[in-house]
């Protein structure tokens, strides 16, 4: 049975995550996990420094591959459909808004927004990663995938979900205890 995955912000070929090897290790994570027959959405930020650098490679990778554009991707769609099977600033999919960006889920009638962007969780509401987003933002609804927390491996998207319902708990917890 297919799987739909998400990865977001790899900024391939840069320096973002600290370890020098990591483009290399999130490839082999991406070939290792996903299969032809599945779909994965990358949240954006896909390449620090020229998109042609790692577009060959990015087209190699198993799956359906759907790019939701982040602020790092400059170049036109049309240069993003040569490696990916679509591409879109928002979409919705089984009551999921993804996006780069958090958004107001509910906004779009769904439960949930998965999004990028940000390269750590937010602590709290107080969090500086949150407070432009007070107005909407919930732990309970928007859900940011960071690479570092799941070791440069896209997730199928039910278990991202899951775990992060689970976390958005724990925060709500320590947010009321704070």
């Amino acid at each position: 049975m297919a799987k739909t995955y998400i990865i977001t912000d790899t900024h391939f070929n840069g320096k973002v995550w600290g370890d020098p090897s990591y483009t290399d290790k999130i490839f082999e994570n991406w070939e290792k996990t996903v299969k032809p027959q599945d779909t994965i959405i990358h949240g954006g930020d896909i390449a620090s420094g020229k998109f042609n650098k790692i577009a060959d490679r990015i087209k190699s990778m198993p799956g359906y591959k759907i790019l939701i554009r982040g602020n790092h991707d400059c170049s036109k769609n049309e240069k993003y459909l040569e490696v990916f099977d679509e591409v879109h600033y928002q979409m919705i999919r089984e009551n999921i808004v993804y996006s780069h960006y958090p958004v107001d889920a509910r906004i779009y009638n769904c439960s949930y927004n998965i999004f990028g962007h940000f390269h750590r969780y937010p602590k709290n509401m107080r969090d500086s990663l949150v407070v432009r987003y007070k107005d909407f933002f919930e732990f309970e609804r928007n859900f940011t995938y960071v690479m570092t927390d799941w070791d440069f491996t896209p997730i199928e998207i039910s278990t991202f979900v899951k775990k992060c319902s689970e976390h958005a708990k724990l925060c709500f917890q320590l947010w009321w205890i704070s």
